[in-house]
């Protein structure tokens, strides 16, 4: 077989592993959206049971005063729950970064040289002329062999192509795990802290019986917050907040 013939079928081998799904970054937040909304009590309905926010007495117009219930969910913001979402903060912004060096032009650019270095190499001829010879037998099972062990060479010598989408997954499922990591968060946690620092530390908290409470979204729906949480909020809202919006 020719050399260009060769190395059409080294190009059609190694198409043989190529993923197809692309990941996208911010999965995360989007799947938790609605559970985040209805926590945090945005579009109403009896968010106070749930620790979010507050809606007027029915009968009196007064506001209720029950304040947030803390489950294994809604986290009460205590100083070290802070200090542990500041580490998955810290954690996100730094993964990111990582992530998208990962997954950029120059990486690919990087893995491509590194494939051609591959393609040229004695190694890769031997594999290339056993997957030749399989052809030219048309022993498809013997083909798909050596197809299979150009690209684990590949892979073992340049790793993952960075363009691929299994490779774009791993990425990000990798960030999103040293995130949580960091401090110690199930994602829903993580996203419903986040949810809740902001409207707290952007608009004016008022005070009421056993806590604090800021206006939400929509008529008599507020976000309630124990005594607690705002003590330890205040001190921290502009390191937290720009933090939050380094995230977004």
């Amino acid at each position: 077989m020719r050399r260009s013939t060769r190395f059409l079928a080294l190009a059609i081998a190694m198409g043989i592993c190529a993923p197809g799904a692309q990941a996208q970054f911010g999965g995360l937040k989007n799947k938790l959206k609605k559970k985040v909304e209805a926590a945090a009590g945005v579009g109403g309905g009896d968010s106070t049971a749930r620790g979010g926010a507050s809606a007027g007495d029915a009968t009196t117009g007064a506001p209720r005063r029950t304040g947030p219930r803390f489950d294994d969910r809604i986290l009460e913001m205590t100083p070290e729950v802070l200090d542990r979402l500041a580490a998955s903060l810290h954690a996100e912004r730094t993964s990111r970064a990582s992530a998208a060096a990962a997954l950029s032009p120059a990486a690919r650019q990087k893995w491509q040289a590194c494939e051609q270095q591959v393609i040229t190499s004695p190694e890769m001829k031997a594999l290339l002329d056993k997957f030749s010879a399989a052809n030219d037998r048309q022993d498809t099972d013997a083909s798909q062999k050596a197809a299979a062990e150009m690209n684990a060479l590949r892979d073992r010598k340049c790793g993952m192509d960075p363009s691929s989408g299994v490779y774009r997954d791993s990425v990000t499922r990798a960030a999103n795990a040293t995130t949580l990591q960091a401090g110690k968060f199930t994602p829903e946690q993580y996203s419903l802290l986040k949810e809740r620092v902001v409207p707290f530390c952007k608009r004016t908290a008022e005070q009421v019986d056993g806590g604090a409470r800021v206006a939400g979204s929509g008529r008599d729906i507020y976000y309630v917050y124990s005594q607690r949480e705002a003590e330890a909020l205040r001190p921290r809202c502009g390191e937290l907040s720009s933090a939050i919006a380094a995230t977004m």
